[in-house]
């Protein structure tokens, strides 16, 4: 009776073991790509195969261990002023003075594809730029406005993030189906904003559920927690950490 009860509890640990068996990433296993989008060459995607495809430009990732992560943080560089106090809403409604202009926006509450509320969230000064967010009937949006021209440009639901050289733009996208991520480069020129690349990490994402969101530090690296593919669903899953170089 014992040795049945002894098996019983192996096979009961070896299942819960199997449940919670974290992925490890190695640095091999980084910088493949599930596609690639080069703007130069907009015509030319390229799409998944099973190998995956290997990032050798662009953007180059590296594991760094937590306490190297920890110590970044302090060397954190964030443009954006959040006096979202300054702009009131009043009837859904709040407009925002440009130099040339004025810009409006106006919220939309019909339980319907034309729903869209819209959130004042501050100010890049060093860009000259009003910061928007938009929440749609089925996805989000990051808004910047021209403090001059009044002109917007939208990211589509991804979260930009400037570099310390305020050269660089990493955009970061989370699918809200696929619980997926793609990340999108652009330049930074004039305040105007041109797209270099956009592609999606093939076997990691960063953990969207981590104390810590990502960042970039004054040393040029772009930080962030991640966690491996087969992992995404996995709440017991530890968190691994990587940088993120422009090439």
């Amino acid at each position: 009776m014992r040795s049945i009860i002894t098996a019983c509890t192996l096979l009961i640990c070896t299942f819960i073991c199997a449940q919670t068996k974290q992925v490890h990433l190695t640095n091999a296993a980084l910088n493949v790509v599930a596609w690639l989008n080069d703007e130069k060459n907009p015509d030319n995607l390229i799409t998944d195969t099973d190998e995956g495809i290997i990032l050798t430009k662009y953007l180059k990732a590296e594991l760094v261990e937590s306490s190297v992560f920890q110590s970044k943080i302090k060397s954190g560089v964030n443009f954006i002023v959040a006096d979202t106090t300054v702009i009131k809403k009043v009837n859904g409604t709040f407009t925002l003075k440009c130099k040339d202009t004025l810009v409006t926006f106006n919220d939309n509450i019909r339980d319907d594809e034309e729903y869209r509320i819209y959130y004042y969230d501050g100010q890049i000064p060093r860009l000259n730029q009003y910061i928007v967010t938009a929440t749609y009937y089925e996805d989000y949006d990051y808004i910047y406005v021209d403090k001059t021209s009044g002109s917007q440009t939208s990211f589509s639901g991804g979260v930009p993030y400037l570099s310390p050289s305020k050269k660089k733009l990493l955009v970061l996208y989370n699918e809200p189906y696929e619980n997926s991520f793609s990340f999108t480069l652009y330049n930074v020129r004039k305040n105007k904003f041109t797209q270099i690349v956009s592609t999606k990490f093939k076997n990691w994402i960063p953990a969207i559920a981590a104390p810590d969101a990502p960042f970039w530090s004054k040393d040029g690296y772009f930080y962030c927690a991640v966690v491996a593919i087969e992992d995404k669903d996995n709440p017991e899953a530890g968190y691994q950490y990587l940088r993120i170089k422009i090439l």
